[in-house]
């Protein structure tokens, strides 16, 4: 969870963002491969299996950070198993990571709320935006917009893509892929977690050898 005192200076964060833009800008071979694991994590975890959402939103979240430590933020990781974190920390700067796959322009939830009227947006947050790019805002640059809804705040589109489009530096543009419409690749991340562990051996032989062979 990150306070108020926390992000009372974005400097850092829209530092941060800087020098990814400025890393993927200087290493086209690197934004190629970061293009092309998206593509693959969402036509494989299709979001409109409800089960893939965490799971892609999570492998977003760890992707970025690694595209981030290869451009040379060394200092990115993913969120931990601290439920304090948000989804990238680096040199102890929080900055959450919102995706929007669909290639429309669709509210975007910042924070599900689950009940708690008091919640706000207050997280640094870089934007992973189909067919537009990767972007960034923070509640100073976008003061004001963020609203409740019933089970979470949202950011409305509008508000997000003028910014980017008066502010250009806060969008690195590329193809982030959308979700493709051939269905035939996709599956549900609970049967990869489930073969990955029905397929496990120990000192060689198969722990699960009845299971195994009716996979």
């Amino acid at each position: 969870m990150v306070t108020d005192d926390a992000v009372a200076n974005y400097a850092p964060h829209r530092d941060i963002y800087r020098r990814l833009r400025d890393g993927l800008t200087n290493s086209p071979d690197v934004l190629d491969e970061m293009l092309r694991a998206l593509g693959l994590l969402i036509s494989e975890y299709d979001t409109s299996i409800r089960e893939n959402r965490f799971i892609a939103g999570g492998a977003t979240e760890r992707i970025l950070a690694t595209t981030m430590r290869c451009v040379g933020i060394a200092g990115a990781r993913a969120r931990g198993l601290d439920l304090a974190d948000e989804d990238i920390v680096v040199d102890g700067h929080q900055i959450s990571v919102k995706a929007s796959f669909t290639g429309g322009r669709q509210s975007i939830r910042l924070i599900n709320t689950l009940g708690d009227s008091s919640a706000v947006w207050r997280a640094a947050t870089i934007f992973v935006l189909a067919n537009r790019g990767i972007g960034y805002a923070d509640p100073d640059l976008l003061p004001g917009v963020a609203r409740a809804s019933r089970d979470a705040v949202i950011l409305p589109r509008p508000p997000l893509d003028a910014l980017h489009d008066e502010q250009p530096e806060w969008l690195f543009k590329c193809a982030v892929p959308a979700k493709a419409q051939d269905v035939s690749q996709r599956r549900a991340a609970s049967e990869a977690v489930a073969t990955e562990i029905l397929q496990r051996t120990t000192a060689g032989r198969a722990m699960f050898p009845n299971l195994r062979g009716s996979l």
